[in-house]
């Protein structure tokens, strides 16, 4: 029996036949929602599960900061420190000036005026900067952070600060300032900052996300890809499987000195071009090339982060300093450790605990693997001889990721299809027929889209020209 499937975008239809005969046939829907199907159609990435880890992530914040409402309102009962209903509804002018009087030393304020205070100080715990985050994206948030910094300084207290801005909505300071304030008040008011401070300012380290496993040494988690040790083999792998052809598509010798002069320069941390490739072999004209991946090869972090002193460290320090750096969860106890233990300069400190390398993400292979697949890559031309020679398995390069929620969708709906029809009838021959929108790319969808709406355009401007000549 031969199975025939044509893969739509939102449906799969097929048949069975037998010696021209249909057997079975129908349709398989793809539950695909709206909002992802036509960001597809309209060329946009559809990234996968974006909106479910949004989603979740709100709920689990919102859980934690109600959790740590509840301790504190537990807490201020404990010590009689509990306000009345009556103080809960404060305006936002009497709860500044509240705040601003709770931190004067001559000041004495009722307990359960200084609990009111504190529980405003829990409504908003200031911006705290965490290692493994990229802040790159949130530039105008910390500018305006900096900015509300820069002007608080003028003011004695955070409440007089506030009470000086027509709104206290979207404002935000650093959790420094917060934690300050809370010592200032807990000084003046005769309380231990110890009792509150946990309850308060509390947060948890970024937990780690799940580890593969190395698909050829099991049992073994894959290393992260700013390890040293991977930058090294990565550096020499990529450059090993360097191919460039000629006009004629014969191959390009590439000697021994060039390849280690395309390895020193990005273990330099310069990104190499196929147009650097061809500079350091002399070439000029242009080439056809073969690369193990992308359009050029990224060059050392750690070239990127010392630039040329990188030469200067060993591999030993590399390897030292990259364990600081990835077990790191806070900027500030990272950079007083880079002062002390490296003897770095306070300015150099900052430069290195502000790059980051966690967003270089895990590479393929454990740091055993590594460590014989780089020992072993100097004498083939390729990796996936390397493969082949110490694991005895055939290395095909890049895995298949499907990092579009639509085509995962497609392709396991398919895939259930097939298996499910499998089992119900004996089929020889499968014959699939894909769709073109599936095989088109973001930027071709939306040039069709694109199109499409000209199209309708225009044709709703030549049924405007024919209603007015009264033809319609």
């Amino acid at each position: 029996m031969k199975l025939s499937i044509y893969v739509g975008v939102r449906s799969i239809g097929w048949n069975i036949t037998h010696q021209n005969q249909i057997i079975a046939h129908g349709i398989k829907r793809v539950n695909i929602d709206f909002d992802s199907y036509y960001a597809y159609l309209a060329g946009v990435p559809v990234p996968k599960r974006i909106d479910r880890r949004i989603k979740r992530s709100a709920r689990r914040n919102l859980w934690r900061r109600k959790s740590r409402r509840q301790r504190l309102l537990k807490l201020l009962k404990s010590k009689n420190m509990l306000p009345t209903d009556e103080m809960m509804t404060f305006s936002r002018q009497e709860l500044n000036t509240l705040r601003h009087k709770a931190c004067l030393e001559d000041e004495y304020i009722h307990p359960a005026l200084v609990g009111r205070v504190l529980l405003d100080l829990h409504s908003k715990r200031g911006y705290k900067s965490m290692r493994g985050v990229d802040d790159t994206g949130d530039s105008d948030y910390l500018a305006e952070i900096a900015e509300h910094e820069e002007n608080r300084k003028k003011y004695p207290t955070v409440g007089a600060y506030l009470n000086s801005l027509p709104t206290n909505k979207n404002v935000i300071l650093r959790r420094e300032t917060y934690e300050q304030e809370l010592r200032d008040i807990c000084k003046a008011q005769q309380l231990d900052v110890n009792d509150f401070h946990g309850t308060l300012f509390f947060q948890r380290p970024l937990k780690k996300g799940k580890i593969a496993f190395c698909k050829y040494e099991k049992n073994r988690k894959v290393t992260h890809a700013s390890n040293p040790l991977y930058q090294l083999f990565r550096i020499a792998r990529d450059v090993k499987n360097i191919t460039i052809y000629d006009l004629e598509n014969n191959e390009v010798e590439i000697n021994n000195f060039e390849r280690n002069q395309m390895e020193q320069l990005l273990w330099s941390g310069k990104d190499l071009t196929k147009a650097g490739a061809l500079k350091i072999m002399g070439l000029k004209k242009p080439a056809n090339y073969k690369w193990y991946s992308g359009k050029s090869i990224a060059g050392n972090i750690w070239g990127k982060i010392f630039g040329q002193e990188v030469i200067d460290y060993n591999y030993n320090f590399l390897s030292d300093i990259w364990q600081d750096l990835i077990s790191a969860t806070d900027n500030d106890v990272l950079i007083n450790l880079l002062i002390k233990k490296y003897k770095f300069s306070e300015e150099k400190a900052t430069q290195i605990a502000d790059y980051d390398i966690r967003s270089l993400g895990y590479a393929d292979y454990s740091h055993k693997a590594i460590l014989k697949l780089y020992s072993n890559l100097w004498k083939y031309d390729t990796l996936s001889q390397v493969v082949l020679e110490v694991y005895g398995k055939v290395d095909f390069g890049t895995d298949l990721h499907l990092r579009n929620v639509v085509l995962e969708q497609v392709f396991f709906s398919t895939q259930s299809l097939v298996k499910a029809l499998q089992k119900k009838y004996e089929i020889m021959e499968i014959v699939i027929e894909i769709d073109r929108l599936l095989k088109m790319g973001n930027k071709a969808r939306k040039e069709l889209a694109r199109a499409n709406r000209r199209r309708e355009k225009d044709i709703e401007e030549l049924n405007a020209q024919i209603r007015g000549y009264g033809v319609l």
